[in-house]
């Protein structure tokens, strides 16, 4: 896939939902779930909602780089999981 950026607020975002994990692991585990993900919405600015396992990630395409903005969880949490 892409270069993908993580941002701060992404990390604080996950590490709220997933206790106990440290930074390192919360990026890698962000970056793997992003690859693994779809997208299920975009909007016209550009800013794509892309889904995985009940987590959204709220990502924009800048320059080639996937940045990932923010984390939310999916209200039909389970629904598409596998």
């Amino acid at each position: 896939m892409r270069n993908i950026h993580v941002t701060n607020h992404a990390i604080l975002r996950y590490k709220e939902r997933k206790k106990s994990v440290r930074r390192e692991q919360a990026i890698e585990k962000i970056i793997e779930n992003v690859k693994r993900s779809r997208i299920i919405a975009m909007d016209k600015s550009g800013k794509e909602t892309r889904e995985y396992k009940g987590l959204l990630f709220v990502c924009k395409m800048e320059h080639s780089i996937l940045t990932v903005i923010t984390i939310m969880y999916s209200q039909v949490c389970g629904r598409f999981a596998s």
